[in-house]
């Protein structure tokens, strides 16, 4: 039997929920888009006849409480995902979250307690875990291929335009939940942990070079507070040294490059795409004895093969990893608590740029 799934958030103007989830989750046999709630009834009619989905609802928790659905996924601004949550665990429903979790650690740490009361499972959307070639690189890691891990470095760099659309506002803001420090810093550095575990200590610089940014579609001009240059240096609890550099500027970027070093070799993934980690589409080589070569991705380390291109592939293999998990009736890896781990990381980054100190964690 298929899971059917409620999406909270999707729209007929191009919403992440529209261009990724949609996609991905009808790419999926275990799965059918069953369907939508926004925060009007003729907004998810409309969302709704334009997507193709069968069933609109006025709100989150109609949605939720309905027996048609099986999995809400959350996919509205995240200063509302706490709602949606909550209506979600107590109708006992399966839940994934897009990243970040919510605002602040503490509710966080709020919905991961009480998701542990519910029956339902867990995911969140940190799928750059679930990107094929990331799994790859973590399987040679621990199967010991390139040796003993002794340290991995991160340069990520993307466009940062000083023009934007006005519902791009909140990752303009520091405080909003939304800022690139959540986007591309949770994005990048989750991945690197995925891979080789998490921090012991971090320092951490953050700065803001573009302050101001106009909205094409209005014209205002507005104060931009959200780091545009994030530099993490730490130690993780296996001994590894990291360094991580994720930039951006007003011209283009030049991508993701993450370099790996072993006593035995170094894994490189790379990618000329600006996307974020999860969507820029990772190539996998290997460096030893003096020569580079392709890492070939082994069949287990891609969760869905029929997946879509684009933003909807590692959701995709995200969401195929969650419908195995739920199948065998485990909670899943990749839930609340690898969200609220990251939050943790986060809250530690900003602890380091504002005393100018390193911190444990």
């Amino acid at each position: 039997m298929k899971l059917r799934v409620g999406i909270v958030g999707a729209s007929a103007d191009g919403s992440w929920g529209s261009r990724a989830h949609i996609p991905a989750l009808r790419s999926l046999p275990g799965f059918e888009v069953a369907g939508v709630a926004t925060t009007r009834l003729e907004t998810a009619q409309r969302a709704a006849e334009a997507l193709g989905i069968p069933r609109a609802f006025e709100n989150s928790a109609q949605l939720a409480e309905d027996p048609g659905i099986d999995v809400v996924a959350v996919c509205v601004r995240v200063p509302f995902h706490a709602k949606v949550i909550e209506a979600a665990i107590a109708a006992r429903k399966h839940i994934y979250c897009e990243w970040p979790l919510t605002v602040t650690t503490a509710e966080a740490q709020s919905a991961l307690e009480a998701a542990e009361r519910s029956d339902g499972n867990t995911a969140v959307g940190l799928q750059g875990r679930a990107d094929p070639a990331v799994r790859m690189a973590k399987r040679l890691i621990d199967e010991g291929a390139i040796g003993a891990i002794h340290a991995v470095a991160l340069n990520y760099s993307s466009a940062w335009p000083v023009t934007v659309p006005s519902q791009h506002m909140l990752m303009q803001d520091a405080q909003s939940g939304l800022s690139q420090l959540e986007l591309s810093g949770g994005h990048c550095l989750d991945a690197l942990c995925y891979m080789l575990g998490e921090f012991k200590e971090l320092s951490a610089t953050l700065a803001t070079h573009v302050p101001q940014a106009r909205v094409f579609d209005t014209g205002e001009v507005v104060t931009r507070t959200s780091a545009d240059q994030m530099v993490v240096q730490g130690t993780l609890a296996t001994g590894v040294t990291l360094s991580a550099h994720i930039m951006g500027a007003p011209g283009a970027g030049t991508g993701t490059r993450i370099e790996i070093q072993g006593t035995e070799g170094c894994l490189l993934l790379s990618s000329a795409s600006r996307n974020v980690v999860p969507s820029a589409g990772l190539s996998l080589s290997r460096f030893a004895k003096g020569r580079t070569e392709p890492v070939d991705i082994a069949p287990e380390c891609i969760a869905a093969p029929e997946r879509p291109s684009g933003d909807a592939a590692n959701v995709a293999n995200m969401y195929a990893l969650f419908e195995a998990a739920i199948a065998e009736g485990k909670p899943f890896q990749h839930g609340f608590g690898a969200a609220v781990t990251r939050h943790r990381m986060l809250d530690a980054i900003r602890q380091s740029a504002v005393s100018g100190t390193r911190v444990m964690l």
